[in-house]
């Protein structure tokens, strides 16, 4: 039947799109973890937070659109839940561009060129 000879198909489409979805996302990890470090290391940041490496990232959302990831986040600081947000736009692998607001702050980081 139709229905039989499209399982196997589907099933390896399947497990392809949950590979893809791994690898990206294994990647979007390792862009986030990159980013980090540049916004604790930048002297714009320094200003605004004491403590730096307090500053964590969590996602809030990703795409892929015209060969990029764009990645949004929320940014936590220290005992601030809120600090900001941000948005990271990768392709290849690479930092494009890092733009984020930290406490009412705008930064744009140009990165990895």
């Amino acid at each position: 039947t139709i229905v039989s000879s499209l399982k196997e198909p589907l099933r390896s489409a399947g497990r392809a799109a949950a590979q893809f979805a791994e690898k990206s996302d294994q990647q979007l990890s390792r862009l986030e973890a990159r980013a980090l470090d540049i916004i604790r290391a930048d002297s714009r940041t320094r200003e605004l937070v004491a403590s730096p490496e307090t500053i964590g990232l969590t996602r809030t959302g990703a795409k892929y659109e015209n060969n990029t990831f764009v990645t949004t986040f929320t940014l936590t600081a220290g005992d601030e839940p809120k600090a900001g947000e941000g948005a990271l736009y990768s392709s290849d692998g690479v930092i494009r561009l890092l733009t984020i607001i930290l406490l009412g702050t705008r930064i744009d980081v140009v990165s990895d060129p």
